[in-house]
């Protein structure tokens, strides 16, 4: 069965962190990395049902997280809504709608 990417997003440039060559597209599907690259290095995994963002000329970067934190400095920093359980966008907005302001 072929993969096909639920969303799809371009931009001017995207930082794969492990290539040199330039990446303008990257294909997604169940939260996966399908596909990156260009529109042709996209294509086989493109479909009508897929979701495609133009960003335009933004630069799309990975995210990067920091996996420690200071104690003491820490405690300020931990106020808030809990995420950890968060894993879709309709989950972090349905979250975020519930927290106490």
């Amino acid at each position: 069965m072929k993969t096909v990417a639920d969303l799809v997003l371009r931009a001017g440039t995207i930082h794969t962190m492990t290539s040199a060559r330039p990446a303008t597209a990257v294909a997604v599907r169940d939260g996966v990395i399908v596909a990156i690259g260009d529109d042709a290095d996209i294509r086989d995994v493109v479909d009508a049902s897929t979701e495609v963002v133009d960003l335009g000329a933004a630069t799309l970067t990975p995210g990067l997280i920091d996996g420690h934190i200071h104690p003491v400095h820490g405690l300020g920093m931990t106020k808030g809504v809990e995420l950890t359980a968060v894993g879709s966008l309709p989950e972090l907005v349905a979250a975020l709608h519930a927290a106490p302001v």
